[in-house]
């Protein structure tokens, strides 16, 4: 797989949101999500808990490694990502519970399947920091 990082013709203001801390950890080196204070649940960064509604200001670490879920080979990409293609998109079951979405590098389509040990890598992507799947 590429290396190569796609370029995007639009400013992304993903880093100004809601969830600034996920991007700022991200930068650090660390894989983080929001805990809920009042009911336990991990979930991807959001600053509400989808269970409960509580008001979530807890962030942890994450080990960032699980397994997928499932997956999917992308053959055709909005213009960003067109120089990456095909590329693998998949879910993965972190092994603390949340599902996560991320692009698959350093493996091919066909060695990959449901349950395959996958970990994150934290990288830059459109000039941020970012992160994929690569297998563990």
């Amino acid at each position: 797989m590429t290396d190569q990082q796609p370029q995007t013709p639009y400013p992304l203001l993903y880093p100004e949101t809601e969830i600034k801390q996920f991007w700022e950890n991200l930068a650090k080196d660390k894989f983080t999500t929001t805990k809920c204070p009042k009911c336990g649940l991990l979930w991807p960064p959001k600053s509400t808990c989808p269970k409960c509604g509580a008001k979530a200001d807890e962030w942890i670490e994450l080990a960032g490694t699980g397994e997928i879920y499932a997956l999917t080979q992308v053959g055709y990409a909005p213009p960003a990502y067109k120089p990456l293609t095909p590329y693998i998109l998949a879910v993965g079951q972190l092994d603390e519970g949340p599902l996560v979405v991320a692009r698959v590098e350093d493996a091919k389509f066909e060695d990959l399947k449901i349950g395959t040990k996958i970990k994150v890598k934290i990288k830059k992507a459109f000039d941020v920091d970012s992160y994929v799947f690569v297998p563990a």
